[in-house]
């Protein structure tokens, strides 16, 4: 009797564990819906847009998702703007109060102590790390020497 009673125990069990994996598993799962709008852009939405054909997506959440890459703020563009502009111009020895302002913005940027993304030649965004942030402080203190 204890051995019957000691099988029951352990299929109750099993199937309350299963039960319980099937409802978190169900609880992970996300609805959005894909749509393309006029310019042939995809989007997706927790809604289904009004008067757009729009496709039911869902997915499963299978472990913890990666945090969003911060999208660039103006000093951040600012900062690679200047960076091209200094990459690609001729050193310039006239006094520019132009350029003088935006490199004075740029060292406040850089020492703003905030991520900083760049543009590479290739047209991809990265991460300065702590020597290219250095580098473009020393390009950005010649240019003040220069413009100011």
């Amino acid at each position: 009797m204890t051995k019957r009673k000691s099988l029951q125990d352990r299929l109750s069990r099993g199937l309350i564990i299963a039960g319980l994996a099937g409802l978190s598993l169900a609880a992970s799962a996300a609805t959005y819906y894909r749509w393309v709008d006029d310019e042939g852009i995809t989007h997706y939405t927790a809604a289904p847009p009004q008067g757009i054909k729009s496709e039911k997506v869902t997915s499963y959440n299978h472990g913890s998702t990666p945090a969003p890459e911060p999208k660039p703020s103006e000093e951040t563009d600012a900062v690679a703007k200047e960076s091209a502009e200094s990459q690609s111009a001729p050193p310039v020895s006239l006094k520019d109060p132009e350029r003088c302002a935006r490199a004075k913005q740029r060292i406040n940027t850089l020492q703003s102590n905030n991520r900083i993304r760049m543009r590479s030649d290739d047209g991809e965004y990265h991460f300065l790390s702590q020597e290219e942030i250095q580098e473009e402080l020393a390009k950005s203190q010649q240019a003040i020497e220069q413009s100011c």
